[in-house]
């Protein structure tokens, strides 16, 4: 099975990139082991991660457009957004 990834805010100019192509053996996946393969695939990535991937309290994900969990699933074909929370005064 194969995900688009998009990342949005620095995760771009972590990742050297605005988006990315993810592959897995199953027929779906958890939200939280795509973005620890992205973490791995692109290791800059982790910083904003963490060690163990998943949802971080600065990270924001969806699902093909839905705000996603750590354990929200994700088939072949679906599109997953990273979004940076920003916060300023």
């Amino acid at each position: 099975m194969q995900v688009t990834v998009h990342f949005y805010g620095h995760l771009g100019f972590l990742t050297g990139r605005k988006e990315g192509v993810l592959s897995f053996q199953e027929n779906a996946v958890a939200v939280g082991m795509v973005l620890a393969a992205a973490a791995k695939t692109w290791p800059k990535l982790k910083n904003a991660v963490g060690e163990t991937g998943g949802v971080q309290p600065s990270l924001l994900m969806s699902v093909n457009g839905v705000i996603a969990g750590n354990s929200s699933l994700v088939k072949d074909g679906d599109q997953l957004q990273f979004f940076p929370l920003v916060g300023g005064g």
